[in-house]
């Protein structure tokens, strides 16, 4: 078994064990002697240093594959906690109630998600409203920075309520924002809030 520490961002291997298991696979087995094993000392500790830099090798592998080093963790949810109601063209929906916001990137009075590391991310809007009577035409938004990437449409031409939703995997920079806004709307429209109807989430994949 390996005991590995993390001292000041790079992966350390603990020695003194790496040396004790050494000492059981290389030591002399007596028991078992064959010719041309284990004749001298020197004998056994050049077969301790060939461990040794085999170790080393493989602890070099790791460490330009990256497999110790840290990773920064990015992940947002938040909800509408009431209903939109009649939203004019052009406002961004505050998604006030926030259930998740690692790397605190989600900024809940704007209701902006601002990217606190360049990266690739998944961001997910999920928009309801209620039947065709309340929901006349309503365009949601979603803005990466001024550039539209991804819409819902809350059409007029149901008698159930609707739920739906649209995915965008975006190449963002540190600082860059994304949010939703009302984009075209005709005649009155509501977006359904509380219970989960209506939320805006995202997280860095890589």
């Amino acid at each position: 078994m390996f005991i590995w520490r993390i001292i000041s961002g790079q992966c350390h291997l603990a020695w003194s064990v790496v040396i004790l298991l050494l000492i059981k696979n290389v030591g002399c087995n007596f028991d078992n002697f064959e010719p041309g094993q284990c004749l001298s000392k020197f004998d056994y500790d050049y077969k301790v240093m060939q461990k040794l830099l085999q170790f080393e090798r493989e602890i070099q592998e790791l460490r330009e594959r990256k497999t110790c080093t840290d990773t920064t963790h990015v992940a947002f949810m938040a909800e509408l906690s009431a209903d939109l109601v009649d939203p004019s063209a052009g406002t961004t929906v505050i998604f006030d109630s926030v259930r998740t916001n690692v790397g605190n990137g989600y900024k809940s009075g704007p209701g902006i998600f601002v990217a606190p590391v360049d990266g690739t991310y998944s961001i997910t809007l999920v928009a309801s409203s209620g039947t065709k009577a309340a929901s006349s035409n309503l365009h949601l938004y979603v803005m990466h920075n001024m550039i539209q990437v991804g819409y819902v449409y809350l059409d007029d031409n149901s008698d159930r309520w609707l739920l739906r939703s649209t995915t965008a995997v975006l190449e963002l920079k540190a600082a860059d924002t994304v949010f939703v806004k009302v984009g075209f709307r005709n005649g009155a429209g509501n977006v359904e809030g509380r219970s989960l109807h209506t939320h805006f989430s995202g997280f860095l994949i890589n």
